[in-house]
């Protein structure tokens, strides 16, 4: 191996020379910030993340508030007859703008809570109380 004069040097120039050479860099160097991780999102992930920003910046429109027995009456129905059902949640987000509505099958009642199944299979759980509009689809 051959000695060079960086090798030979003090420990403290070459030090100083090594912090040089990174105030130099960092003067130079600019950094993309998320764009540089963006080559290791599949295209199938940011085609999600960009559905759901989608989904999330969307306003749904209130719909006409219904009385308890109104909802009752249209789950009964929807769930007697095997039909789905949307139901609009009285809850507003943090934009202050409803939420998408639950669209499923009823699958049963149990005290005030009703359990519907989404057509991705996933069963969600709406306290009856909470239910702004309820229609049949």
């Amino acid at each position: 191996m051959e000695w060079t004069a960086w090798m030979v040097k003090p420990m403290n120039e070459r030090e100083e020379e090594a912090e040089e050479w990174l105030r130099q860099v960092k003067k130079t160097y600019i950094d993309r910030g998320m764009m540089k991780w963006s080559g290791f999102y599949l295209s199938d992930h940011t085609a999600q993340m960009e559905a759901e920003d989608q989904k999330q910046r969307q306003i749904f429109a209130a719909k006409e508030e219904m009385s308890l027995e109104q909802i009752g009456e249209v789950l009964e129905e929807a769930f007697s007859k095997g039909k789905l059902v949307s139901l609009q949640m009285a809850e507003l987000n943090e934009e202050h703008v409803y939420e998408a509505d639950l669209t499923g099958k009823v699958l049963s009642f149990l005290e005030n809570r009703i359990y519907l199944q989404e057509q991705n299979g996933t069963i969600q759980v709406a306290l009856i109380e909470q239910i702004r509009h309820a229609e049949m689809i």
